[in-house]
Formats: structure tokens, C-alpha cells, sequence
């Protein structure tokens, strides 16, 4: 396979076994451990950590063939990205988390998935 030196622009994403049409959003949250900064009256202590589920919020268009409802129905699925830079993302005991609002004038609404794991498949 060849190197490239692409970085983005260019996904593909599998809702469960259906390719689905993004639109100009692909967030990808690994989720893991995440530190927050301790401070005091006389300076930084410290941190704490914490634990966040990985997560994809991708933006979809509406289409006649797919209902919000099933999107909205998501549990225990799997998200599969696939970027144009060789590198796939595969989110699996997903489900569908946060309000979503279908913006009628442009024809596409915002999913975001909360998962279980998620692993990065690199090249390497």
C-alpha cells in the first residue's frame, strides 16, 4: 500500500452494516483515562483522573430510506470510520446519546455515539 500524505477530508462510516452519507462533521473521541488539574490558594497539587467513554459524533443526512428513530434506537452496535488517511476507528457496544436536531434547511442532522471500546487500526 502506498504512504500518502493526506491527513483528512475524506471518511467513510458503517452505522452497524449500513455505509451511511456524512455531511461535514466527524468527531472521533478515543475516551480513556483524562486528567483534570488540582489547584489550591497556593498553586497547582495536582491532578485527578477520571474515566471517559470513547465516543463518534458525525453529522447525517436525512434521507427517505433511513429513519432518526432507528438511529435514535442504536444499542449495542458497532461504528466503523474509515479515513482517507488509512487509519479505521471501530467504536463497539455503541449507543446513541445526546438530543439530536434535524436541521431542515440544510438536510442533515447530528448523531453522537457513547461506546464500551473503541480501537484505533493504524498502518503500522
Amino acid at each position: 500500500m502506498a504512504v500518502t500524505n493526506e491527513r483528512g477530508g475524506v471518511a467513510q462510516v458503517m452505522l452497524g452494516n449500513q455505509l451511511v452519507s456524512l455531511g461535514a462533521t466527524l468527531n472521533i473521541m478515543p475516551g480513556g483515562i483524562v486528567r483534570e488539574v488540582v489547584t489550591g490558594l497556593s498553586g497547582v497539587a495536582g491532578y485527578t483522573s477520571k474515566h471517559v467513554a470513547p465516543s463518534v459524533e458525525l453529522e447525517l443526512f436525512d434521507s427517505a430510506d433511513r429513519s432518526t428513530a432507528a438511529v435514535r434506537a442504536i444499542d449495542g452496535g458497532t461504528i466503523q470510520v474509515n479515513q482517507n488517511n488509512g487509519k479505521s476507528w471501530i467504536l463497539t457496544g455503541a449507543f446513541q446519546v445526546d438530543e439530536m436536531t434535524l436541521d431542515a434547511a440544510k438536510g442533515t442532522y447530528t448523531a453522537k455515539f457513547a461506546g464500551l471500546s473503541m480501537r484505533e487500526l493504524t498502518r503500522a
